[in-house]
């Protein structure tokens, strides 16, 4: 399946079997545009945007890839897998990769390297025998690591984990200086734009903020009890919070700072739908990783029992705290490498003084999937949410005013959307799918603009970073 001459049509959805049109000339620096993709035939994979073509291929020989990361200076590559996460250098070209200072070689040789130990956890580092060697290895889940994020100046990375953990990793002592508990297999952690906070879900149906400076649960709630949190969204202003779980039902708060009153963190509105298992799929169907590995994301067997509102053992009094340093800042918004001369639009005002903690206020909740709902995600500019999941679409909803109305179905994978990046304009949106494809799509027309193949199994992780202003120190 490749790139196929065709004209951009006027409507609102991709169909499957259209062809994909074509753009003009790829902008003079889109070479500089990070795109990356991964699943279960144990390939990462580089690829140029505009053009379609691989330009690099890592084997990872360890197993499937479950998420991807890139860092916000754009250096490195964190991918989460089986029990551990491998961080990548970005650089194509690099003879060897070395992560801030760890590890030494000359022309390509390894080098002797260090390694740390934390608690519940370890790194490992050395000079890299070839460019597409990891830098470093986290080790320390016992479990597949679900989802990881960055801290926005590069400096420590969250992990979650289907051993019931959340972790901090700090990259310049290469150990975990923070472990989370939940009862349940964690799918997904994302950072608060605060930069003090990080946001998890599990398969209990529970969602949880962890305070980094006070070392504990700060906030904990199950919209449908029992009915699996696949994943977490938030906006660059923190404004709210969503979240979205196997029914394929979609959950939003306002998120506030403050003392709680009676209606925080309460029902929302609507009332999901009673069964979301009623697609008649299997369990390697619903999740293929079972029919891999043997393992599934469900049982809550599988998590590590542990108080909710109690940080792991061994964690407290950890120095060296890269928090600490840490700017409490938003992010400043990129333009777009994709669309050089794209305007930034809808600039997040600065973030209201913190007081006591976050509030959340139920707003709504919606159906959004007819099945199993995987990623939920918020734009850089916070005019979109998209989500995506077991029943092939992509929906692109209206934030306008926190209605998120339904403004576009992008129909054109055959299986299961598995993740998905917007650009840094929030005009383009890539997505991963188990149909073997990844996809570029303009937004604005609802059309695919490109598509990637060579993956020979399904594709479940994407990243992308196409940020003009994001340059390695």
């Amino acid at each position: 399946m490749g790139l196929h001459p065709g004209a951009i049509g006027a409507t609102n959805a991709y169909m499957a079997g259209a062809l994909p049109p074509i753009l003009p000339a790829p902008p003079a620096n889109s070479e500089s545009v990070l795109l990356v993709t991964a699943g279960y035939d144990h390939t990462i994979r580089f690829w140029q945007a505009w053009q379609g073509d691989c330009q690099r291929i890592i084997q990872h020989a360890e197993g499937q890839v479950n998420r991807l990361a890139i860092s916000p200076d754009r250096r490195f590559l964190a991918v989460a897998a089986n029990q551990a996460i491998r961080i990548y250098d970005c650089s194509v070209n690099a003879a060897a990769a070395n992560l801030a200072g760890l590890g030494h070689g000359n022309n390509g040789a390894g080098g002797a390297g260090t390694s740390g130990m934390g608690q519940g956890g370890s790194a490992s580092a050395g000079g890299a025998s070839g460019v597409n060697n990891p830098v470093v290895t986290f080790t320390g889940h016992t479990s597949n690591v679900t989802s990881v994020c960055w801290q926005q100046d590069s400096k420590w990375l969250a992990s979650s984990s289907e051993d019931g953990t959340v972790r901090v990793w700090d990259l310049r002592l290469v150990r975990p200086f923070r472990s989370y508990p939940h009862q349940d297999p964690v799918n997904d952690v994302v950072v608060h734009p605060n930069q003090g906070e990080l946001i998890s879900c599990d398969d209990g149906g529970r969602l949880r903020i962890w305070d980094l400076a006070a070392n504990a649960c700060t906030l904990d709630l199950a919209p449908e009890p029992d009915v699996p949190l696949r994943s977490v969204t938030v906006p660059s202003d923190a404004s709210c919070l969503v979240a979205g779980n196997n029914n394929g039902t979609v959950f939003l708060w306002k998120m506030l700072r403050g003392s709680r009153d009676e209606g925080a963190a309460g029902p929302l509105p609507s009332s999901p739908p009673a069964n979301g298992n009623s697609d008649g799929a299997t369990e390697a169907e619903r999740d293929p990783r079972a029919a891999i590995d043997g393992t599934r994301i469900g049982p809550r067997s599988q998590a590590t029992a542990r108080e909710p509102h109690q940080p792991a053992a061994g964690t407290e009094g950890l120095t060296d705290d890269p928090t600490a340093t840490t700017s409490g800042g938003f992010a400043p918004k990129q333009p777009s490498l994709l669309v050089p001369t794209s305007s930034v639009q809808h600039q997040a005002d600065p973030p209201a003084p913190e007081q006591d903690g976050p509030v959340l206020i139920p707003a709504h909740s919606w159906q959004a999937h007819s099945k199993y709902l995987i990623r939920a995600l918020i734009s850089p500019d916070m005019r979109y949410l998209a989500t995506c999941g077991a029943d092939t679409t992509i929906k692109i909803w209206n934030m306008d005013e926190h209605k998120c109305s339904l403004e576009k179905t992008l129909l054109g994978h055959q299986r299961w959307v598995w993740d998905l990046a917007f650009s840094a304009d929030s005009n383009f949106l890539v997505s991963a799918s188990s149909d073997h494809v990844g996809r570029l799509w303009d937004i604005s027309t609802g059309e695919t603009v490109r598509t990637y193949t060579g993956h020979d199994k399904a594709i479940v992780a994407v990243a992308l970073n196409d940020q003009a202003g994001a340059k390695a120190e």
